[in-house]
């Protein structure tokens, strides 16, 4: 909440005279020192900022563009390189680009296209777009021209890597495989950094059964280019096939943070789960199997076997009954989906699954129970009951086997309405068993579930009278007089329990539930410890005390109990639900997907355990995973507000608005109360402009939650939007003396900022970092604060503080480096050093570096940094203002004119531009 609030007030503020402005050219500088270090998401957001910023920067359009192309994002690719195209870059930088794209994305026609109009070109662009139309020829088969285009790029420049690639591919393409193999050393040798080459030698030497060799190929083109998934996927099948198995989950795991659903990645890590044996984790090979042939029986008999055993009966079905189209008469499919639809509810096809099994003379007790089961439960109580006495009368009388089949017969009675013919079954069954307490317990809880608490009670005092030792007898009884509202004697039943039997989980947590009802939880923490005295494991117990605890605000004790149920228990998945949701709470996904193990595959269709993985993946940013989960969670449990909360965040992270405000608005439908989701529609209507609505949301939010800070921050962003800066300045003030925080006070001193009450943000900032004098976020705001009214030792002062909090701060550094290079240039070279060492591909730190050096002389050295930063970044105009102080420095005073008036007629905003104007005026004026 606190990051969107920032976000929204920086965005209400624009233009104001703020802290931190960027421009479209820093942003690309920035943006340019992300691509140098191999972050392309990072560089993606920055072009964005630029391009949001400026969308006619040519620069950020085609390195994005170029970037895309990288990072295997053709259709972007396409869209960026097209309209920097349309800008005006040359197309000598566009369209070599333009022709992989089309390439790529199979449009081969424009591929074609686009090397006929290329003979403006220089060669090298030229043998370029012709390697790639002869590439699109041998696509589409038509060799002979593919032949001709590619050796026409050779022609016109036969030493560079991808025209002898495509040379290359026409070899294999003939079956010359001898050939290709020569060629491409030939290149690999010349072109030792070609990744795709390596990648080609990968595959040509796995054909060929060296694995030792393709492994290493394979890791040579991992190692020089950002778009490796496709050869790290490679070299995974290459490792798993040497049986280097630790090295190949090595690079799965780094696959899967890229794309943990792309197809050869869960196929091979089914795989590895396979390999050991892990059954559950090795579903995905068997479906990935069946991807190649849908109709291979084993593999589906199996996949539905195993999905069944993990708790995923639609899948299970959905893969047994393809295995029965094929063999109809198998006997243990039927018998597995008719177990399976029995746990669904979906009698009709139990019973048309069995009947062609179960004759008249049929003796098969298991599946006379399992036809039985479905039929009283479909309400054809005469036809299930006929079955249950058939079970009667083949158990043998006088076992435990026959007073259970009474049992069952009883309680079909029961479930008929006939209570005479069930009473009778169940005292039979009781008299050959008297220990078969399921009868009692079972009619006390029928009479309990139907709202018959008399004959609960009738029930119960007659169990307790036959049995007076049994604690199961007088927690039963407890339980009827509580539907009673009887109390005290509901109390001293369970007592009576636990002096039968001394912490008897039932009655002891029943007592504790009675203790929290009087709101005495420290009696019922009490209780609880008698009952781990003598069941220290008992799974409801543990849980019962964790949700005790966790009511009370101690999550590291209610982890503990949790932790303790599910060590004890571990096919138990309440207590995994229960703490991943705890670890959700704490922000921890990791955690909370690690709790919940392989349960996610054994139980992925049970409401609690999608509710906790879609929430995770929320918090992993894995938004498609998490609106495919929680789709389902919705058609499952539609009155859920939770459910469709959890959706909305999913829709939004996916850009999907429309489903996004409908899904929040259905979750605040459901539950007005709801303030999570109550807040994000106030802060996604004040972004909207929906100022009314807002205003409605975040009234309604103020009726419970005024104290809030959350809902002071979102009232102060709705008063800026309103106009009334000062009221949203107050507000801001009063959640700060609330919620005195970095977070708190850095919105409040922006917006001080904005208000042009710069000397109290200042006290503000300077008061805080008297109390909190380690806050380096507040101290570099105090330091940019001072930087923005034109001061030099305030500000130095304020970095060097951070430097001696944090020496490698890099930005205190460069910030340092460039206001100390006229009073100390040496301590500034020192400076600006330390910080190219620890980013040495930093075109910023380049570039303060080339600053300090030009004021200490040395010009050739800040030349050469120089040429770096504006091979990085060549269109930044910061970069090329250093590169006319050079120039001018070096007495090319002619030079450093043209360059400034060229950059000074862009009229391109950079923080220079007036020293920029000032030195072009006095080279002009001579």
């Amino acid at each position: 909440m606190q990051r969107v609030l920032t976000l929204i007030l920086v965005l209400l503020l624009a233009g104001c005279d703020g802290l931190g402005g960027m421009t479209d050219a820093e942003y690309v500088a920035r943006a340019q020192d992300y691509l140098d270090r191999g972050e392309l998401s990072a560089a993606s957001i920055e072009l964005k900022n630029a391009l949001s910023e400026n969308p006619q920067n040519t620069q950020a359009r085609w390195l994005l563009g170029k970037l895309y192309v990288d990072s295997g994002n053709f259709p972007g690719a396409e869209k960026e390189l097209s309209r920097a195209k349309d800008l005006g870059v040359s197309s000598e930088s566009v369209l070599p680009l333009l022709g992989q794209t089309y390439l790529r994305l199979g449009k081969y026609e424009q591929v074609i296209a686009l090397a006929d109009r290329s003979g403006s070109l220089s060669e090298k662009a030229r043998a370029s777009l012709l390697t790639s139309a002869g590439l699109a020829h041998l696509r589409q088969g038509r060799k002979d021209e593919a032949t001709e285009k590619i050796g026409e790029a050779l022609a016109l420049d036969a030493g560079s890597a991808y025209p002898l690639y495509g040379q290359i591919m026409l070899s294999i393409d003939s079956g010359d495989l001898d050939r290709a193999r020569n060629q491409l050393d030939r290149l690999l040798k010349r072109h030792a950094r070609y990744a795709p080459g390596w990648s080609l030698l990968g595959d040509l030497e796995q054909k060929n059964n060296r694995l030792e060799e393709a492994e290493e190929a394979y890791g040579k083109a991992i190692s020089l280019r950002y778009d490796n998934g496709s050869d790290k996927l490679k070299r995974v099948f290459v490792r798993i096939r040497l049986k280097r198995y630790d090295q190949a989950r090595k690079d799965l795991d780094e696959l899967k943070t890229e794309s943990p659903r792309h197809p050869g990645i869960q196929y091979a890590q089914g795989l590895l789960h396979f390999i050991d044996k892990d059954l559950p984790k090795a579903q995905e090979s068997f479906e990935t199997a069946l991807q190649s042939n849908a109709d291979f029986a084993p593999a589906l008999f199996y996949l539905g076997a195993t999905q069944y055993l993990q708790g995923n009966m639609e899948q299970a079905v959905e893969y047994l009954n393809r295995f029965r189209a094929g063999n109809p008469d198998n006997r243990i499919a039927r018998i597995l989906v008719a177990t399976i639809r029995l746990k669904q509810n979906d009698y009709e096809s139990v019973e048309n699954l069995l009947q062609p099994l179960i004759g008249p003379e049929s003796g098969d007790v298991f599946l006379l129970n399992l036809m039985a089961t479905a039929l009283l439960k479909d309400g054809k109580t005469q036809q299930g009951m006929r079955l249950l006495e058939r079970i009667v009368e083949l158990e043998p009388e006088s076992t435990p086997e026959a007073a259970l089949a009474k049992a069952k017969l009883g309680i079909g009675y029961l479930a008929g309405g006939d209570q005479d013919a069930a009473v009778k079954m169940l005292e039979s069954a009781i008299e050959i068993d008297p220990n078969l307490q399921q009868v009692d317990s079972v009619l006390v809880l029928n009479y309990l579930r139907q709202g018959q608490a008399d004959k609960a009670v009738q029930v119960a005092s007659r169990f307790v009278a036959r049995q007076p030792d049994s604690p199961v007898a007088h927690t039963l009884l407890g339980m009827a007089y509580l539907a009673q509202n009887r109390e005290s004697e509901a109390e001293a039943s369970f007592l009576r329990a636990t002096e039968v039997a001394p912490g008897d989980p039932a009655a002891s947590m029943n007592l504790a539930a009675l203790a929290m009802k009087r709101s005495e939880p420290d009696r019922a923490r009490e209780i609880y410890d008698r009952i781990f005295e003598v069941h220290p494991d008992d799974l409801g117990a543990l849980i019962g005390l964790a949700a005790l605890q966790a009511g009370q605000g101690d999550l590291q004790g209610a982890k503990k109990r949790l932790e303790q149920a599910i060590a004890a228990h571990p096919d138990a998945l309440q207590p995994r639900i229960l703490l991943a949701q705890i670890h959700l709470k704490e922000r921890d996904a990791a955690a909370a997907l690690r709790t919940l193990g392989d349960f996610q595959a054994r139980q992925s269709d049970t409401p609690g355990v999608m509710a906790v993985v879609g929430e995770a993946y929320l918090f992993q940013n894995r938004f498609r995973e998490a609106v495919r989960i929680l789709q389902r969670l919705v058609t499952m449990r539609p009155d859920s507000a939770q459910a469709r909360f959890l959706l909305s965040k999913a829709y939004a992270g996916t850009g999907d608005r429309v489903r996004m405000e409908e899904q929040l608005s259905r979750a605040l439908e459901l539950d007005p109360s709801y303030y999570a989701a109550r807040m994000v529609r106030a802060n996604i209507r004040l972004i909207q402009g929906d100022v009314d609505g807002a205003a409605r949301d975040i009234g309604k939010l103020k009726e419970q939650y005024a104290d809030d800070a959350g809902v002071m921050g979102l009232e102060a962003v709705l008063l800026a939007k309103q106009g009334d800066a000062k009221g949203a300045r107050d507000r801001l003030e009063q959640r700060f003396l609330a919620d005195p925080s970095t977070g708190t006070l850095l919105d409040l001193v922006r917006m001080e900022w904005a208000l042009g009450e710069r000397k109290r943000a200042i006290e503000r900032l300077t008061g805080w970092l008297e109390r909190q004098p380690d806050d380096t976020r507040a101290r570099m705001m105090l330091a940019d604060a001072y930087l923005q009214q034109g001061e030099t030792k305030a500000p130095l002062e304020q970095y060097l503080r951070v430097l001696d909090q944090s020496e490698n701060n890099v930005i205190a550094l460069l910030n340092a480096a460039l206001l100390l290079r006229e009073e100390d240039p040496e301590r500034a070279l020192s400076y600006a050093e330390k910080a190219l060492s620890l980013t040495p591909e930093s075109v910023a730190a380049m570039d303060t570096l080339a600053a300090v050096l030009l004021r200490t002389g040395s010009i050739d050295r800040a030349r050469e940094l120089n040429a770096k930063t504006l091979e990085k970044a060549p269109g930044t105009p910061a970069y090329r203002f250093r590169k006319a102080q050079i120039l001018e420095a070096s007495g090319d005073r002619e030079a450093a004119t043209r360059l400034l008036a060229t950059l000074l007629s862009e009229k391109a905003g950079f923080r220079e531009r007036d020293q920029a104007q000032a030195l072009y005026q006095r080279l002009t004026a001579r």
